[in-house]
């Protein structure tokens, strides 16, 4: 009998045991799953709170447990997308460790771990790890997906640049080779996309001297980026690429007829015109870079144009400006340009001194003499190499690996100092870090070097707006208009330049009218104070999904409802409630990717307020990509977008004229965060206090 008790209390406690055990999966499960979808709907903050009670609950898995594997790669996820890299890399790392344990090296779990881990090394600059990782990452797809599948395309081209900055030119080819065929399937073979693969592919086999097989991979880029009309740059970059080919091969080389406007030097002071324009409220976005095999710089705000391959000017002390019948130049004044940026113990080589020949010559210099025309000079093999390296950090500069491709153009500058093409990128890398005084250096170097190249230009307009120079901004943006006329680019960059002389003026009168150390309101208000009436006590907000709207992620959703925690928390006069319908919605929110339904492609994003003074309701419109396909905003700049339309929607009818503000009349780098700060604050709170109460009641 007491045998039998014993036995029944034994049962009884392994299945108090079980029970317990039960309960803690469920546990485990709930906030998982919570995490997840908090993560999933851009709610870091709740995301990182559920995660860590999951991982919490870990503590007594077996390191075989695959619910182990999945909390750790999650809490990878979470940390990548809020830039964390140290902390990625480890739990990426922890992963992977209980994944191989598990069995399948090429399982869909492991491929995701190991493309994440090395993520994580390229945003810490370790590329020789990081092309080691993506290696295993591609066998994984492919086993998986296809040899043709999309994904690939988005790391076959960072593999191929790390291969080239290692001289591993046959998996650089390799790579190459399978994004064309990737690109063909999946975007088509008179996409551009396709184009700048072959283009890619004949710039690597020129690199290493085939350049009998780099020919027809060069003409048919040629034809079709000409077809496509859509990436001037990739154009631009291709033209320069079967230029140099033919020249090599003894054959007639292309004819590129695009020249500037003539210039000369001015040393006047800069002098601002301000056209009499409407008053759209606009943030600008800075563009980023589009991978291409040959000479060409990014273009910030606007799609970047082709570089005319005509003469140059050297500058020292002063920029140059356009000789013009029109309305008075807007030189820009500099200080001396200082030396470039060089990677150690690497060889410089100068730049050629050969005359220029016309653009038209077809027949090719004698053998041992420089053979190559680009930036209206002469350039060696050698100079070549480096252009194709500075080119091959266009694509991480897209993909916000602003660091990797720092350490790759500093490659190329140390075997060529004097190239434009990658201080105007390394320029544009440097400004998306938010060091800008980096930034103004090597763009100033680029403009001195090569005078004709519009996008050195319009990436020093942009570097002076971000770091909030608007004076120098607007008389850089001149100074492209007044340079070259014939650009396609110049009516957005007229458009640009009149918003911010706009911005100037109102500046202008609001500090003429005094204003607080502690808040931008005497800005803010120019036009007059107006908000939400102080007797409604909860605003309602309806966020419409953008589920089917090209370049909408899911997380944009949870951005923007994140932002209005913000400025709730920020203001507590006001109160919002979210609602699941626009009817009777005091605020909708509303998604597109078409820039034809924002006034200005340089905000973000558009409010549209009605009942002046008093508010009684708003539609905020975000943009769901950047102003050209090249230029997509980062989850930095999304998440100021949506800031800054609320702040608007709430009654902030103007801007603060310091970009460390979110109501700043510029978006912030790519990757700077820039959450509402006190200014931000101060300002609201005394537009919802007794300053200006008497104006809505």
């Amino acid at each position: 009998m007491l045998q039998g008790r014993r036995i029944a209390v034994a049962l009884s406690l392994m299945l108090l045991s079980s029970n317990a055990l039960l309960a803690k999966d469920a546990e485990w499960e709930s906030h998982f799953k919570a995490g997840e979808k908090a993560e999933i709907e851009g709610n870091y903050a709740e995301a990182q709170n559920e995660l860590a009670e999951a991982l919490r609950l870990t503590a007594k898995f077996q390191m075989t447990d695959p619910r182990l594997a999945k909390t750790y790669y999650e809490v990878g996820e979470l940390r990548l997308k809020q830039e964390d890299w140290p902390g990625a890399q480890q739990y990426f790392e922890r992963a992977l460790k209980v994944q191989e344990k598990l069995g399948d090296p090429l399982s869909v779990d492991v491929g995701n771990s190991v493309a994440g881990l090395a993520t994580a090394h390229e945003q810490q600059g370790n590329h020789q790890m990081a092309v080691l990782l993506l290696k295993r990452v591609r066998n994984i797809w492919i086993k998986q997906y296809g040899a043709n599948d999309s994904r690939l395309a988005s790391i076959l081209p960072a593999m191929a640049t790390y291969a080239m900055l290692d001289s591993d030119y046959a998996t650089a080819q390799e790579c190459y080779k399978q994004l064309i065929s990737v690109e063909e399937h999946t975007s088509g073979s008179n996409s551009s996309n396709y184009g700048s693969a072959l283009n890619s592919m004949a710039s690597c086999l020129a690199y290493v001297g085939k350049f009998a097989e780099a020919e027809p991979y060069a003409r048919r880029a040629v034809d079709v980026l000409s077809a496509a009309g859509d990436m001037p740059n990739a154009l631009d970059a291709a033209n320069a690429n079967l230029q140099y080919i033919c020249q090599k091969l003894g054959k007639p080389a292309p004819v590129i007829s695009e020249k500037p406007a003539p210039v000369q030097i001015v040393a006047q002071a800069p002098v601002v015109t301000t056209p009499v324009v409407s008053a759209p409220v606009v943030t600008a976005p800075v563009a980023k870079a589009h991978v291409a095999a040959a000479p060409v710089a990014a273009a910030p705000v606007i799609p970047p144009a082709p570089a005319p391959t005509t003469s140059t000017l050297k500058v020292t002390g002063h920029l140059l400006t356009a000789k013009s019948e029109t309305p008075a130049p807007t030189p820009v004044k500099t200080p001396e340009v200082s030396k470039p940026v060089e990677a150690p113990k690497a060889p410089a080589i100068p730049v050629a001194k050969e005359p220029t020949p016309p653009s038209t010559a077809t027949s090719t210099a004698a053998p041992g003499k420089v053979q190559y025309l680009a930036g209206g000079k002469l350039i060696t093999p050698e100079q070549f190499k480096a252009m194709t390296l500075a080119n091959n950090a266009f694509e991480l500069m897209r993909e916000e690996k602003f660091l990797m491709a720092v350490q790759i153009l500093k490659n190329a500058l140390a075997i060529f100092p004097d190239l434009a093409s990658a201080h105007s990128n390394i320029g544009m890398a440097y400004s998306q870090l938010g060091q800008f005084n980096d930034a103004e250096t090597h763009l100033k170097k680029a403009i001195s070097i090569d005078a004709s190249r519009p996008s050195a230009w319009l990436n020093l307009a942009s570097t002076f707006l971000v770091e909030g120079n608007l004076k120098e901004a607007v008389a850089t943006y001149g100074e492209f208009v007044q340079r070259f006329p014939n650009q396609k680019l110049v009516a957005k960059v007229q458009g640009i330049k009149s918003q911010l002389d706009k911005e100037l003026k109102e500046q202008a009168a609001a500090e003429a009218a005094g204003q607080s150390s502690v808040d931008y309101f005497t800005y803010a208000s120019h036009d007059g104070a107006s908000r939400w009436p102080s007797d409604k006590s909860t605003i309602k907000v309806y966020i419409a999904s953008g589920t089917g709207t090209p370049g909408f992620k899911p997380e944009y959703a949870g951005f923007l409802a994140d932002s209005f925690k913000q400025w709730e928390t920020a203001c507590p006069s006001v109160r919002f409630q979210m609602v699941k319908s626009g009817s009777g919605a005091d605020i909708e929110c509303a998604w597109t990717d078409d820039v034809t339904k924002i006034p200005s492609t340089l905000e973000g994003g558009d409010t549209n307020i009605q009942g002046g003074k008093k508010i009684s309701h708003a539609t905020i419109t975000i943009l769901t990509k950047g102003a050209s396909a090249d230029s997509p905003l980062s989850p930095n700049q999304v998440r100021a977008v949506c800031l800054h339309q609320i702040g608007h929607a709430l009654g902030l009818a103007g801007h603060s004229p310091k970009p460390q503000d979110v109501m700043y009349c510029s978006l912030p780098p790519a990757s700077v965060k820039t959450p509402l700060s006190s200014r931000d604050t101060a300002t609201i709170q005394k537009l919802y206090t007794q300053l200006v109460s008497f104006l809505v009641r």
